[in-house]
């Protein structure tokens, strides 16, 4: 122990009274004294007499005294079972009782005791001082990083708090990149603040904290081989890891004592309690950070789905329904391909329409047009039929099903549902414009379904429609109807199973087609009242 803190000891605890009382009331003592381990005399009584004796005290045996010389006898006193100085009595005569070699040997320890019991009580308030700022920097750290969401906050918190609680001259935080394995430093206090210092793992002794995941503390750079700093800027080190259970973020360093004094286990402690609050900071705050990133990815994400739904939407209107659900079923590949398929093809035609047009305006016309074809819809849809073409007065509806006998049962009640829903909308309107006629051909058979593309200078078209003997039949079917009839081709009728009414117009011959065809008006469901039988030429 250093001279001037054993005599701050030894006066704290009262140790000059302790010899004068000794040397008043032992007879034959003329003065005591204490001397530290070099022999330098520190306090004693009589002062006047106070001698030093310049040898080693330390090569004394730990117990028993000395004889010094004629006059004088030493013994011992220990500090943590460590020598620490010797006490030492004049005595006036040559031969001294003896007794008294004994009372000195007891004076060194009630010395020994007492400097015992101040350092027990020393080590109970340094202890105490220590959960005292352990205390602080918990509430500290709870205050001013625990909450934090923003890492460069965070790592200047982490500065801040480190010249508060341990007081060095340099300070720096360094994270780990992931990528290149490399430690960087975030932030820093002194002089790394203009050093971009870059450490390997295992590298220096960051790089050693980084990948043991343990701390450390050097109080002699110059004696460990793994410290890479030049040793004129770095007297003492205390590095510490940035860790949330088992992963290592970084590492916090210290260097350079203010007080001069080497770092100890206690500030190895505090500085490990903030680096475990600040690493969890630090990682919510990523964590925090990469969700507000998918939050913003999955809005933009659920932008573009909206998007996607409105397109999705109004494309419906022009894209059949057995187009969207091949779409829907496979996305990448939809079967979309031409193919031999069995269907009904219902075409509708709206009686007298150019005289509709050139009687009424445009607005007026569109206005008709609408409101019947709009009415058709929900028929249409309720059947599972694909409007595929339009025209201004005209439909192309197909009708699928791997079961023929379906489908043309379809096409049959969309052709009378039609029906109906004109003969309203012909009573609603009747103050305002002449009944419309809706003419409606219907024939099954094998078709070619599938998507057809059309490429021109201005780009390329696509479709999806039904073509071959069986379409061009229903079409001319349409073209044969009158008054607002429903005519069949023998091929649609086959499948119907006695389910409607039908009156049979007899064979007929269609322009284009070889061979000629029965045919047949749909008057209406059985059991259900129907209007007249329509005339044909």
């Amino acid at each position: 122990m250093e001279y001037s803190s054993l005599r701050k000891l030894l006066n704290k605890r009262k140790t000059l009274p302790l010899l004068r009382d000794f040397q008043e009331i032992i007879p034959g003592i003329q003065g005591c004294h204490i001397l530290d381990i070099t022999g330098k005399g520190i306090i004693g009584f009589p002062k006047k007499i106070m001698n030093d004796f310049p040898f080693d005290i330390k090569r004394f045996p730990d117990a028993g005294h000395l004889r010094i010389d004629d006059f004088s006898i030493g013994a011992l006193f220990f500090i943590n079972e460590e020598v620490a100085g010797m006490v030492v009595v004049k005595f006036l005569s040559k031969d001294p009782p003896v007794f008294l070699e004994k009372m000195v040997q007891y004076l060194s320890t009630l010395i020994t005791h007492s400097l015992k019991l101040a350092f027990e009580k020393r080590e109970v308030a340094l202890d105490a001082l220590d959960k005292y700022r352990e205390i602080t920097l918990l509430y500290t750290i709870g205050e001013k990083i625990s909450s934090c969401l923003d890492v460069d906050q965070i790592i200047y918190k982490i500065l801040e708090i480190n010249q508060q609680f341990i007081k060095s001259e340099n300070s720096s935080v360094m994270f780990l990149n992931r990528e290149t394995g490399e430690l960087e430093i975030k932030g820093a206090i002194g002089w790394e603040r203009s050093n971009k210092i870059q450490l390997k793992i295992g590298v220096g002794i960051a790089g050693l904290v980084a990948g043991t995941g343990r701390p450390e503390i050097v109080n002699d750079p110059g004696t460990d081989q793994i410290f890479v700093c030049p040793e004129d800027l770095i007297r003492n080190l205390l590095c510490v890891p940035l860790k949330v259970q088992d992963k290592v973020l970084g590492v916090i360093n210290v260097s350079n004592k203010a007080s001069g004094n080497i770092f100890t286990a206690a500030d190895e402690k505090l500085l490990m309690t903030l680096a475990s609050q600040a690493a969890i900071a630090i990682e919510n705050a990523n964590l925090i950070g990469e969700l507000q990133k998918k939050n913003q990815a999955l809005e933009a994400a659920l932008i573009k789905v909206e998007l996607l739904e409105k397109a999705k939407k109004y494309l419906s209107k022009f894209v059949p329904q057995s187009v969207q659900k091949l779409i829907n079923d496979n996305p990448d590949h939809p079967e979309l391909d031409k193919h031999e398929k069995h269907v009904s093809i219902l075409f509708l035609d709206i009686a007298g329409y150019t005289k509709i047009s050139e009687s009424l305006d445009q607005e007026q016309v569109d206005y008709l047009i609408e409101k019947y074809f709009s009415s058709f819809l929900d028929d249409i849809h309720q059947n599972k039929g694909d409007i595929n073409e339009t025209a201004g007065d005209g439909l192309m509806i197909i009708f699928q099903n791997s079961d023929p006998s379906i489908h043309a049962i379809q096409a049959a009640n969309t052709a009378l549902a039609i029906r109906e829903k004109t003969r309203r909308i012909n009573a609603e309107l009747q103050d305002k414009y002449k009944p419309v006629l809706v003419n409606i051909g219907i024939n099954s058979g094998m078709a070619s379904v599938g998507s057809v593309k059309f490429e021109g200078i201005t780009g390329t078209r696509w479709t999806f429609t039904a073509s071959g003997m069986v379409t061009n039949l229903a079409a001319r079917i349409t073209n044969f109807a009158k008054s607002g009839s429903i005519v069949v081709s023998e091929r649609s009728v086959h499948f119907f199973s006695n389910q409607f009414e039908l009156d049979d117009l007899g064979i007929k011959q269609f322009k284009n087609i070889k061979k000629p065809i029965h045919i047949f008006r749909l008057l209406g469901r059985k059991g259900e009242k129907h209007g007249q039988k329509n005339s044909h030429n």
